[in-house]
């Protein structure tokens, strides 16, 4: 066979595949629909245990519906909520709205790339089914037996949005409504780039434009060389400005100083109304800074620090930002010196690389940020929560940290405020082994409850949910009284997620290692809490602790 016949029969092979591809991927959205289907009708015929009279109860919306459902399919399938939502959206649209798309991505006419941006043009709001067909219509015509014979991708989009254009009758005010549902900010990390986060801002194009030139005329009036004759790249000194703009609001004009893009500290922000149990981890009503993980035994291995910047508070506003990291991450040395800490606050905590860690929080002790320390229990997880207040003028060494902690613990600060329901000892949710558990015989939880396990889970602890525990309710997994306002039956849940579980669309049950295992429509999942930094996986602490409860060092 020579090269030419090889290549023909590569080809045909390959376009072979994509045609299989296509019918796999369109029994996935059958299947998926399928799926909601069922959903749709136990949520139909569901009611909560708790309503006496069913004709009563009303019926969750279509919107939240459909959120169930995303959730139920993204604990199926193991992926994202959103990737769930954008599954479940897709599906519902192809199959009672463009079933003739649905049709052609089984038969390998249309490929996936094509399928999903018809359907994000059609899936807008003024657009009715009638006009969704019309703009399939002509996105079909002239398909061939594979996208490699029809119109390229380019030509393809643009009749879609000739057609769309032709038949959408939006008013103004229905764009207007329609770009609002669609503003939003949203934080991600960057896949490639450890250590860096990326703040995307979806809003009107005119507003986007205007921000876009602003930042750049900011930056462009900011020095292009640093102190040590270095180039700063135009990147850089946008950046640099927006944190300038965002530092002058918070703390006003005569306290914000210029920084470069990465020098800044972390700024505390708004995450929400506290929900019941007060104050987040880490941080009371004086604006003590989340702690991070110590180790207990030992100086080399017995805490973190935890740095925030000062802010206007906002009454009922939770305004806090956590750095986390291990006592010999902060101190150079040790096993676990290599080891990244995290930032907490904006959902799953961020990883970061030992050395800027440590930067951000020697800085933030130098400027007298007060810090917590995250005593380990054996398993890695939180086993008590020490407030050591400020440093000394000398900074924080080994031994001034251990010490701290050991004149904490002995004025009672991270052990049980009077557990007057005498709750029984237990490691389950950070429980204080070889004492009482944190406790109390009130609904509300104190600070230190809220604190303790908001440290503990930093999330919801619901599987397809990262909101940041800081604006979760603090849910009692056994309802109170008959279960206890304690540490072993108290853990974060989404405002939503709540919702579902006292409905009781999903159950949780949280187990003595800390582990909640959730039952929903579809499936059961468990959530195990993960352990502090430099207990993780192959981290300098992993499985080599054999003490417990003892009180270590470092933390600011």
């Amino acid at each position: 066979m020579d090269t030419g016949e090889a290549i023909t029969v590569m080809v045909d092979v390959a376009r072979g595949e994509e045609a299989e591809i296509g019918l796999v991927l369109a029994r996935r959205v059958r299947r998926v629909y399928a799926m909601v289907g069922l959903v749709r009708a136990d949520i139909a015929a569901f009611t909560p245990t708790f309503i006496a009279d069913p004709a009563s109860w009303a019926r969750l919306d279509k919107h939240e519906v459909e959120a169930v459902a995303a959730h139920e399919v993204s604990m199926v399938f193991g992926v994202s909520p959103l990737s769930g939502a954008a599954m479940v959206d897709q599906a519902v649209h192809l199959v009672e709205v463009l079933p003739r798309t649905l049709a052609a991505l089984a038969a390998g006419t249309l490929d996936l790339n094509r399928v999903r941006h018809l359907v994000a043009a059609t899936s807008t709001t003024d657009l009715s089914v009638e006009a969704a067909r019309v703009v399939e219509d002509a996105a079909l015509a002239g398909a061939g037996a594979g996208p490699w014979e029809g119109p390229t991708i380019q030509v393809f989009k643009a009749r879609v949005r000739r057609a769309v254009l032709r038949v959408q009758s939006a008013t103004a005010q229905a764009e207007a409504a329609q770009v609002a549902q669609r503003t939003a900010i949203m934080v991600e990390l960057d896949q490639d780039h450890a250590g860096l986060a990326l703040l995307k801002v979806c809003g009107p194009t005119q507003d986007i434009m205007w921000l876009s030139r602003t930042l750049y005329d900011l930056g462009e009036a900011r020095p292009s060389v640093d102190p040590d004759g270095n180039r700063v790249s135009t990147g850089r000194r946008q950046v640099g400005a927006l944190f300038d703009l965002v530092e002058r609001a918070v703390l006003g004009e005569h306290r914000a100083g210029e920084h470069s893009a990465g020098e800044h500290r972390a700024v505390e922000g708004s995450a929400g109304d506290d929900s019941a149990g007060g104050d987040s981890a880490g941080g009371d009503s004086e604006g003590e800074g989340e702690g991070g993980s110590a180790a207990e035994g030992t100086a080399a291995n017995a805490a973190a620090v935890a740095p925030t910047r000062p802010s206007r508070r906002e009454p009922g506003r939770s305004r806090e930002l956590g750095l986390v990291l291990h006592a010999d991450t902060f101190f150079g040395h040790g096993p676990a010196a290599g080891d990244p800490g995290e930032i907490r606050g904006f959902g799953v905590p961020i990883p970061v690389s030992a050395g800027p860690a440590r930067a951000q929080a020697q800085r933030a002790v130098e400027s007298g940020t007060p810090t917590c320390v995250l005593l380990a229990g054996t398993d890695g997880t939180l086993h008590r929560l020490v407030r050591v207040g400020t440093p000394p003028a000398t900074g924080w060494t080994p031994n001034t940290l251990n010490d701290a902690v050991h004149r904490a613990l002995a004025k009672g600060a991270g052990t049980p405020a009077a557990a007057s329901n005498g709750a029984a000892s237990s490691s389950a949710n950070g429980g204080l082994s070889g004492g009482a558990a944190l406790a109390t015989d009130r609904y509300t939880p104190t600070t230190a409850i809220a604190d303790h396990v908001r440290a503990y889970y930093p999330t919801c602890t619901a599987p397809t949910c990262n909101r940041s525990a800081r604006s979760c309710d603090l849910d009692h997994d056994e309802p109170w009284p008959r279960g206890p306002t304690a540490t072993t039956n108290l853990n974060p849940k989404s405002r939503r997620c709540h919702r579902w579980k006292t409905l009781g669309l999903w159950r949780s049950r949280m187990h003595p290692d800390g582990t909640i295992t959730w039952t929903t429509l579809t499936t059961t999942v468990s959530v195990k809490p993960e352990p502090l930094p430099g207990y993780g996986h192959a981290e300098g602490h992993h499985a080599t602790r054999t003490d417990e409860g003892h009180p270590g060092t470092p933390a600011a």
